[in-house]
């Protein structure tokens, strides 16, 4: 099939885990990490630093779970202007309440597609 050329895959990390074995995928300024947690953002950061200049938009790791989108790697994406979860907050939890204070910390607004349903994301050259 046909790969937009916007989409780029960042490679799928090694770990244990099925969930810390998450592709990651960026399309144009928007992350998109799986269901990767804090181990993975490490790697994601050391193996492709270049991110850090690049990502605006940021869809939460494992739907904002407690274990993902950690301070350090919110921390080290200075350009990040949004994060979107794909969540059920009433059914599971998630953004789990420290992911969101995380966020607030590091003056990021965020969407959940739980409060707005679907998200579109317009990406233009």
């Amino acid at each position: 099939h046909h790969k937009p050329k916007y989409l780029e895959f960042l490679q799928r990390s090694t770990f244990q885990k099925k969930n810390e074995s998450s592709s990651y995928l960026i399309a144009k300024k928007v992350l998109i990490t799986g269901d990767g947690g804090k181990k993975q953002e490490s790697w994601l950061l050391t193996n492709k630093s270049w991110i850090e200049k690049k990502v605006e938009v940021l869809l939460l790791g494992h739907h904002g779970s407690r274990t993902s989108s950690g301070q350090k790697f919110l921390k080290q994406l200075p350009q990040l202007r949004l994060a979107i979860a794909s969540s059920r907050k009433k059914r599971y939890g998630h953004p789990h309440k420290e992911v969101m204070e995380r966020l607030q910390k590091a003056a990021v607004p965020w969407l959940s597609t739980e409060g707005y349903g679907d998200i579109f994301l317009d990406i233009k050259d």
